[in-house]
């Protein structure tokens, strides 16, 4: 990969790492927000990489890649997008200094440096190690099915929305990644044949699918950092999914389209 997956993770992100949340629910909060809510999100997120990656022409110039990943997710998902640039934060100074210097990706690092509280670092990480496991699609969705449902019990609205939404792009980005033999879309096949080249054969895709959903987190997170927790509040403009998960669908789908199109 290219200098670092963390790179691409977080280099046309605007989403902050500095929410502080509460471990404490409220019984409204239990009947605010759904799992279901949040199929929407990794649904947008594979329309727009189908769309995005059949019309990429050309590699841009890793000086342009950060307008024309934004650019892109802007005319293929204009009300997203929107909100996006509505929520939006600024990412926290130690890890962009991080990126500068090319840190390799380490997921456990870039998870224990959010802040936010230890039971959302717990199960972000257990998403992480279930993603890089490899599992067959129905394992792994089952698997996910599980930690939401422990999650559900345990983590109030605001950090609901961030897991929700990473496992959201997560399910979807692996349906979306997978080779057909395994039953997911093969998505690489929706690049022109003349831009896919061998460097993409040894692609790890289950470091592809973290980077998706860690790009989702970090965009929800910002989205809840920048409103003060109301962008948790489900939005009937958006079919009821909070701002804070729209934030996180741009974030997951920037990471997704710059990861690949880094490596062409």
């Amino acid at each position: 990969m290219q200098k670092s997956l963390l790179l691409a993770i977080l280099f046309f992100l605007s989403g902050s790492y500095c929410l502080i949340t509460s471990c404490e629910k409220s019984e409204s909060e239990l009947a605010s927000i759904s799992v279901a809510s949040f199929e929407e999100i990794g649904l947008k997120h594979n329309i727009a990489l189908r769309h995005i990656l059949a019309k990429t022409i050309q590699k841009p110039r890793s000086e342009e890649m950060e307008s024309w990943v934004m650019n892109q997710l802007s005319e293929m998902l204009p009300l997203e997008y929107q909100v996006y640039q509505q929520n939006k934060g600024e990412i926290d100074p130690t890890l962009s200094q991080a990126l500068a210097y090319g840190t390799p990706f380490d997921h456990t690092t870039l998870i224990q440096h959010l802040q936010v509280s230890a039971a959302l670092k717990g199960f972000l990480l257990q998403m992480s190690d279930l993603i890089l496991a490899d599992l067959e699609i129905p394992a792994f969705e089952r698997e996910l099915v599980a930690l939401q449902d422990q999650a559900s019990a345990q983590l109030n609205q605001e950090e609901l929305v961030i897991l929700y939404a990473s496992a959201s792009v997560a399910k979807y980005s692996t349906r979306f990644w997978y080779p057909k033999s395994r039953g997911g879309e093969s998505g690489m096949d929706y690049l022109p044949e003349n831009l896919r080249n061998g460097s993409l054969r040894g692609i790890l895709w289950g470091k592809v699918i973290l980077s998706d959903a860690v790009g989702t987190v970090a965009g929800a997170v910002g989205a809840l950092a920048t409103s003060g927790g109301a962008a948790a509040i489900p939005n009937p403009l958006t079919g009821g999914i909070p701002p804070a998960g729209i934030a996180g669908l741009i974030g997951g789908a920037a990471s997704s389209i710059s990861t690949i199109i880094g490596e062409l």
